[in-house]
């Protein structure tokens, strides 16, 4: 799929070696690098196998720790431990029994997005809080989402490398969130966050639970554990919550605001800014391989019709049909479109829906929100889907 990051320009040292976890490569002479990140059919099959999911972290590091094939005047420049290195990507971090330092650069990158070519670029940090560190811990939180992730921004004064865990839950009774895909973030240099968590669709009783324990694996381990305790007991803050073990945890729940718009309860509803997405499964509307409606697809549809006949004249709708990847694309790109067609004539021919601005597409099997390669993704997969004031 082409470079997954691209970055043109670097002010360390030439000769240094940049490693991710496949590939090392050398910086020129004139500050440039460049990786090329090979994906392959198989690896992208069996990543998706084990986490259900078509997204990955890329990581652009410069290590000067033993094995980092670093040469002497590397080493001389910026140190055996990356003592000297300075700027927005040094991130301390855990290397066996001591702290070291380390050019770091995460590149989130969604597999078979448009997107091939990601640039990276300084973050801007902020000050450092005056009581950074302290025991007594405060949390601020600002939330946004896409069709993807809830997106959990944090400002505190937790130290650097303190891991962070969280999930969707539909309702408190789940033992597991609706994704488990894992959704982790540790805390960046200036004691903020960025915690990405995976959702499949916005419930009544759905809430974003965060957590961390002493025994998470926090990076660098050493210095959070000698402040906070091995089991976190020098902590006490109002989201410091003690347990019977004696341990106490980081824990935050809150419930992310819920959209204002009733569906049916075969479909699922995700949203991002003002678009909204209704994801029916097809097997509700459809026979196997059929593009003509099931008698009982009918109580599903005048559901939407209600919704449908409530927003303001002149909102955008789009219907969109989707297939998972069994069977020849092109055949399913026709199945797809012909189902999008079908749900549109039922919709206005029994709906009053002529102030609404509305228009079909089909996708086949080019937009998956699941794996393809297990019986339950491909499920999720064909469906189709009511977006509402469609993003340009």
């Amino acid at each position: 799929m082409g470079r997954l990051f691209h970055s043109p320009f670097s002010d360390t040292k030439r000769g240094s070696t940049r490693t991710n976890k496949h590939e090392l490569t050398t910086v020129n002479a004139d500050g440039t690098f460049a990786m090329n990140f090979l994906f392959s059919e198989f690896s992208h099959r069996d990543f998706l196998e084990v986490y259900d999911q078509s997204d990955i972290e890329v990581l652009v590091e410069v290590h000067t720790r033993s094995g980092s094939r670093q040469d002497d005047e590397i080493l001389a420049v910026y140190g055996e431990y990356g003592e000297n290195f300075t700027g927005p990507f040094v991130h301390q971090y855990q290397y066996r029994n001591g702290v070291m330092q380390r050019i770091y650069a995460p590149v989130h990158v969604f597999i078979g997005d448009d997107v091939t070519e990601y640039e990276i670029t300084a973050p801007n940090w902020e000050p450092l809080p005056d009581d950074y560190g302290e025991t007594e811990i405060w949390i601020d939180i600002d939330i946004t989402n896409d069709h993807r992730f809830f997106y959990v921004k944090g400002k505190s004064n937790l130290l650097e490398g303190t891991k962070l865990e969280g999930g969707y839950y539909s309702n408190p009774t789940r033992l597991q969130p609706q994704d488990t895909f894992r959704n982790l973030t540790f805390v960046l240099p200036d004691g903020t966050f960025l915690l990405r968590v995976a959702y499949r669709d916005i419930t009544e009783e759905g809430f974003i639970y965060i957590h961390s324990r002493g025994d998470f694996q926090h990076n660098p381990r050493n210095t959070v554990r000698e402040v906070y305790g091995e089991n976190f007991e020098h902590l006490s803050g109002d989201y410091v919550v003690a347990h019977e073990d004696g341990a106490q945890k980081i824990e935050i729940t809150f419930a992310p605001e819920l959209p204002q718009i009733n569906v049916p309860n075969e479909a699922e509803i995700t949203t991002e800014d003002e678009e909204v997405k209704v994801q029916v499964p097809d097997d509700v509307l459809f026979g196997f391989d059929k593009s003509e409606l099931k008698q009982e697809a009918q109580d599903v549809l005048n559901e939407l019709i209600e919704l449908l006949q409530g927003l303001d004249k002149g909102t955008v709708i789009e219907i969109n049909g989707h297939t998972d990847n069994q069977g020849d694309p092109n055949y399913n790109m026709d199945l797809s479109e012909q189902r999008a067609a079908t749900v549109e004539a039922y919709l206005n021919e029994y709906g009053d829906l002529s102030h609404l601005s509305m228009t079909t597409k089909g996708y086949g099997l080019t937009k998956p929100i699941a794996s393809n390669e297990d019986k339950e993704g491909q499920e999720r997969n064909r469906r189709v889907e009511i977006v509402i004031n469609p993003k340009e």
